[in-house]
């Protein structure tokens, strides 16, 4: 039951798939539109509060096989790369972190590793967030790099990029965007908003009125209502004697307005959506303590979830550092991750001037000749 199979899969196993976000696909503007909702206000305090929440915690580089050597020694490289080496010119690593974690409000995030050699170890030099319009996703979930040269999207170098997503499916390799649920609650918020300001623009201040004798003419008339104008700007009013003014204030038939119902409920629907609660970030008519720490309960164990992905992320990077590295694949486990026959791709070449490093592990490819680098160097033809 694979894509080869599948006949509606022809087309997608040559070019990428299109995103099946069925927000994305009727409005087509998803960066736009992402950074629109993102910028609202209930919404960046939601995000302020899981990313607080997510940089609060600490990380740890755990070996592969606790108490194995070659275990320790990897995770002792792993530990050392972190240490020394910034991910990028602008992030540090919770920040890049963070990056991945954050794929649940966009669905995917590419992470592009720079590879360099470092002494005797080949170590990624910089770990770089790339924008998610470079890329697409074809019938195998494999990512396609959108560049000038191919706007259809090419495949991209084994080893080069670490694809974050959020709830991932055959159909839909893009992941589940937390922003498409929000869409429409914040676009009726923003509708809301329009028409509350004109509520408040047109009832919200006390109306003058004026009363004047009967028999007045229409000429003194006009002139009362321009003092009355005038009265706005200036908070005062002279008239003649008999002319009466008095200010009403309008009041609705309810405690809110319908505007401010529909704002409230849109920030709850966001807030579910987002945190799968709403007693934390709104306030509530009703409720009680056990209600409101069950509700931060749940938030919790999601942010616990969401922060696997990026230990994934970047388990990624360790099993790669492992294999390129390891002259004992079969003890030296990569940290926190297993190491199986899936992970070995074809060796990797590096031009280096008139010379090609060929680089790969060791036990895999059969021409490599020293093996306690893991490192082949070919003179170019």
């Amino acid at each position: 039951a694979s894509s080869a199979t599948d006949p509606n899969a022809f087309l997608g196993s040559l070019y990428g798939m299109p995103n099946p976000d069925p927000i994305l696909r009727q409005i087509g503007q998803r960066d736009i539109t992402y950074a629109s909702i993102m910028a609202d206000g209930h919404v960046m305090g939601e995000l302020r509060s899981i990313r607080g929440s997510f940089r609060s915690h600490e990380y740890r580089i755990a070996p592969g096989n606790d108490g194995e050597t070659k275990s320790m020694q990897a995770r002792d490289l792993c530990e050392q790369w972190m240490l020394s080496t910034a991910p990028n010119k602008v992030s540090d690593w919770l920040e890049v972190m963070w990056q991945m974690t954050s794929i649940i409000f966009t669905g995917y995030r590419a992470h592009e590793v720079v590879w360099n050699v470092d002494g005797r170890n080949l170590l990624p030099s910089e770990v770089i967030d790339r924008p998610n319009g470079r890329f697409l996703f074809n019938a195998e979930s494999e990512p396609l790099l959108i560049s000038k040269g191919n706007m259809m999207g090419a495949p991209v170098e084994p080893y080069q990029f670490v694809i974050s997503r959020h709830m991932p499916t055959y159909d839909n390799p893009y992941g589940v965007a937390l922003f498409s649920s929000c869409y429409y609650p914040w676009l009726y918020k923003t509708g809301g908003w329009r028409y509350l300001v004109k509520y408040c623009e047109r009832h919200g201040l006390p109306w003058p009125v004026a009363r004047y004798p009967q028999g007045t003419t229409k000429e003194d008339q006009d002139k009362l209502a321009e003092a009355l104008e005038a009265m706005i700007e200036s908070a005062y009013l002279v008239t003649q004697d008999g002319n009466g003014v008095e200010l009403l204030t309008p009041s609705g038939g309810g405690s809110t307005l319908p505007q401010e119902r529909l704002i409230v409920l849109a920030n709850r629907e966001m807030s579910k959506a987002i945190t799968s609660q709403a007693m934390v970030g709104e306030a509530m008519e009703v409720g009680s303590r056990a209600a409101a720490e069950t509700a931060k309960d749940r938030q919790d164990e999601v942010h616990d979830s969401d922060r696997d992905i990026a230990a994934a992320g970047m388990s990624q990077i360790f099993e790669w550092i492992t294999l390129f590295n390891s002259a004992t694949p079969f003890t030296a486990f990569p940290p926190d991750v297993t190491l199986n026959g899936s992970a070995l791709y074809n060796p990797v070449t590096l031009a280096d001037g008139e010379d090609e490093i060929l680089l790969g592990p060791a036990y895999h490819h059969p021409d490599m000749l020293d093996h306690a680098d893991g490192i082949h160097r070919v003179e170019a033809a």
